[in-house]
């Protein structure tokens, strides 16, 4: 029954992760009413619109309500900024952002509203202009993108138009585009677990993954000046613990609670992790996101769970920034799971104080001196020693350190102590067995050591005691045998 619980938190961890990948863009600035004629796009024919910021926010995509003519093929569309010169708005710079359509696939009059994807996330500034620029240069007369706008003015933006391929524009006042602008929040949190005792006994570790755009600053400034990583009671109100923010972008962070005040929380409650803007940078509002911890956020004290958590979160990265961060293999040899890159390694190890100190085995480590040829090496043989690995290599698949650490649970051990407790069990059993009736000592002690060095291979007991044990049963035996009848 336990097994069957430890597989259904582990399947609603997965859901909520690939909640967390797949959850959809939020709409913020549009204007999608009203549309009575068409502008067609193609060639040095271009067309853009302008839209103004409320709230920062990024932009990952754009609708625009189209249709087409002939085969117009790519189309492309891109954001840039708005500055205000001369009494007016004017189109400027480069693409910030940008993104393509098969234009030709579009249909016919009246229009649909056809979603263009962006890239990368760009972060809007709040308050601020910018223009989303169509332009279809492989286009012409009879082949070309129609843009449905309205001929009122119904929006405070703006319709622009170039006839050189965006090098100069017109402004129509009282024209504007039907469009949609979507993305997503600067500030987030999100794929957060609690551990506790990994440094003493009874401390927690909140980590998290967050993401941090905020705009202008993001890139630009120092990320510990800007914004505070926190810990707050289920109140929100009162502040536990803080720490700064290590690095911009959608990185991992944690908050480290010794036992001293980790004994006054509860575990299992709906404390809150909260990305903030300092004071000393920010007025009031300060920015600010929320996660509010649910009871199966807090995993429990067992370290095999965090490197888990290391290698899903660093998957959620890579969706994001479409890099690689992770490895299954060194050369020519299949490691027994996954661990970090080099990349993923640096990004771990600055978002998360010492976290390679506690998951070792699952950091890749490259190192070389002047001179010498580069060589490779990892400290992923150092998890084959322990408990976890060693009792996986007989149940297969992880099977027993889980059932361990479930029937831990309800005792309120780690599997390591239950683990223990079993092959202490079964010496008792097999000894008392082996010397039932006869009272030979030196038998029994011989497999007691035998017992005892298997439950040492095993890891859950090193063999600095099973030495000692040794040691003690080889005397007994010597003056039983040699002594006693003396």
């Amino acid at each position: 029954m336990k097994r069957v619980i430890v597989i259904l938190v582990i399947m609603a961890g997965m859901l909520a992760l690939w909640g967390s990948m797949v959850s959809a863009a939020t709409l913020y600035e549009n204007y999608d009413i009203g549309d009575d004629e068409d502008f067609n796009v193609s060639g040095d024919n271009w067309s853009a619109q302008l839209f103004s910021v409320g709230s920062a926010h990024t932009i990952s995509s754009v609708a625009l309500k189209m249709w087409k003519g002939g085969n117009p093929g790519t189309m492309t569309v891109s954001i840039r900024h708005a500055v205000y010169t001369g009494g007016q708005w004017v189109i400027s710079g480069g693409d910030l952002t940008a993104g393509t359509v098969n234009a030709s696939t579009f249909g016919g009059p009246d229009g649909a509203w056809h979603t263009i994807n962006l890239t990368p996330e760009y972060s809007l500034d709040a308050s601020g202009k910018y223009a989303i620029v169509v332009r279809a240069v492989a286009g012409d007369d009879s082949n070309n993108v129609v843009w449905r706008y309205n001929s009122t003015d119904g929006y405070l933006g703006g319709f622009y138009s170039s006839t050189n391929g965006g090098t100069s524009w017109t402004r129509d006042v009282n024209k504007d585009f039907m469009f949609r602008v979507y993305g997503d929040t600067t500030l987030d949190i999100t794929n957060a677990e609690v551990y506790s005792s990994q440094i003493e006994d009874g401390d927690w570790l909140v980590v998290f993954l967050y993401k941090n755009i905020y705009p202008p600053y993001y890139q630009y400034e120092d990320p510990t000046q800007y914004f505070n990583l926190q810990f707050r009671d289920t109140n929100i109100s009162n502040l536990i613990a803080q720490t700064k923010m290590p690095a911009w972008g959608y990185k991992p962070g944690a908050i480290y609670l010794a036992k001293a005040t980790a004994s006054n929380l509860t575990w299992g409650d709906n404390y809150t992790i909260r990305i903030e803007g300092n004071p000393t940078k920010f007025s009031v509002p300060y920015p600010y996101a929320d996660y509010k911890l649910q009871p199966v956020d807090y995993i429990g004290s067992e370290t095999f769970w965090l490197g888990e958590w290391l290698i899903s979160s660093a998957h959620v990265i890579e969706d994001y920034y479409g890099v690689n961060l992770t490895m299954d293999n060194i050369g020519n040899e299949t490691l027994p799971y996954t661990i970090l890159n080099e990349l993923g390694c640096e990004i771990y190890i600055t978002g998360i104080l010492g976290i390679e100190d506690l998951c070792p085995e699952r950091f890749y480590i490259t190192t070389w001196s002047p001179g010498e040829d580069e060589f490779e090496y990892n400290t992923s043989y150092q998890d084959t020693l322990s408990w976890i690995n060693r009792t996986s290599t007989v149940g297969g698949e992880g099977q027993i350190p889980q059932a361990l650490n479930a029937t831990g649970n309800l005792f309120g051990v780690d599997g390591k102590t239950v683990g223990l407790g079993i092959g202490f069990i079964v010496w008792l059993v097999v000894v008392g067995f082996t010397t039932r009736g006869t009272h030979d000592i030196p038998v029994g002690m011989g497999i007691a050591a035998i017992v005892f060095a298997v439950i040492a291979w095993m890891g859950l007991i090193t063999l600095q005691p099973v030495m000692l044990a040794a040691g003690f049963a080889s005397l007994i035996v010597i003056w039983i045998i040699f002594l006693r009848g003396t």
